[in-house]
């Protein structure tokens, strides 16, 4: 007998067609993630970046702030 039939395609080829496009709207969303995850890692790598340049600069503002203090203690003694 087969296997059953709609329209002229048998079952089992629309059920083939039905997993192939799955399997294609898969790979699409898994492209798009893989595409919004390394634009994420990059703004991650810039925000490193700018964290980094921020503690410098902190470093050296409480290094100049201390100098300060440093040379008005000298010259007011």
């Amino acid at each position: 007998m087969g296997a059953p039939r709609i329209g002229y395609l048998p079952v089992e080829h629309m059920q083939l067609q039905y997993n192939e496009k799955q399997v294609e709207d898969v790979n699409s969303l898994a492209t798009e993630l893989a595409k919004v995850t390394a634009k994420e890692r990059a703004l991650l790598e810039q925000c490193k970046d700018f964290l980094s340049m921020l503690t410098a600069a902190q470093v050296k503002d409480c290094s100049l702030r201390t100098h300060i203090l440093l040379h008005n203690r000298v010259s007011t003694a």
